[in-house]
């Protein structure tokens, strides 16, 4: 792994990321999913019809998120194949979960069609 150098203490390339990815992430809940922190927002009311089946895709999510970071690292290829495997059939499972609950949300809740070049770019291959 690359490092870069700071002083006397050598800075790697991934730790660099993963500190840009978190505060990417808390910057884009303080600021797109506002509502996720204050539970007088107005978007609530829409989300109630659908809260347990958003719940399922935001648990699904976060289980491809934390999971798929995992099939980047050769260390664990290596070490740990079966590891490696178990974790990237949890991976696909959890993607497939989220893609196919976010499109019934899409589907069934949201004024249709909502977004047509975001179905567009779905149904190509």
């Amino acid at each position: 792994m690359r490092a870069f150098f700071k002083g006397s203490q050598p800075v790697h390339a991934k730790s660099v990321f993963l500190a840009v990815l978190g505060v990417s992430s808390v910057i884009v809940i303080l600021n797109a999913e506002r509502f996720l922190i204050d539970p007088h927002d107005t978007e609530w009311a829409h989300i109630a019809r659908f809260k347990w089946l958003l719940l399922a895709h935001g648990i699904a999510g976060m289980i491809a998120l934390v999971t798929g970071p995992v099939q980047f690292s050769s260390r664990i290829r290596r070490a740990r194949v079966k590891l490696h495997r178990v974790t990237g059939r949890i991976y696909v499972v959890a993607v497939a979960a989220a893609s196919l609950i976010a499109l019934y949300i899409s589907a069934k809740f949201e004024p249709w069609p909502r977004n047509p070049p975001w179905i567009a770019a779905i149904a190509i291959p």
